[in-house]
């Protein structure tokens, strides 16, 4: 994927279902994208949160993230000890 794509495919086909129609995803570690999702693939758009766009390589990490607004930090806190997503504060 370069660093201008603004579509990508997911593998295995069967893991796409655990992602939902929309939100944001971290891609490598490296790259925060927000999404749409439609069977496989995904439409983004690059670079949100402060990060840059960057080439990703095939078998890259796409995990989702969290993003938290307004919330009191023991809130927080305990979603992330229940979850197993990427979390990123919005302030």
């Amino acid at each position: 994927m370069t660093n201008v794509a603004t579509t990508f495919t997911i593998t295995p086909t069967e893991v796409a279902d655990d992602y939902p129609s929309s939100g944001y995803v971290a891609i490598g570690g490296q790259e925060i994208v927000s999404y749409t999702r439609s069977g496989t693939t995904f439409t983004v758009t690059r670079a949100q949160m402060n990060t840059a766009a960057v080439a990703h390589t095939a078998q890259d990490r796409v995990q989702l993230v969290k993003v938290f607004s307004s919330l009191d930090a023991a809130d927080i806190l305990y979603d992330m000890f229940v979850t197993t997503q990427v979390f990123l504060l919005a302030g």
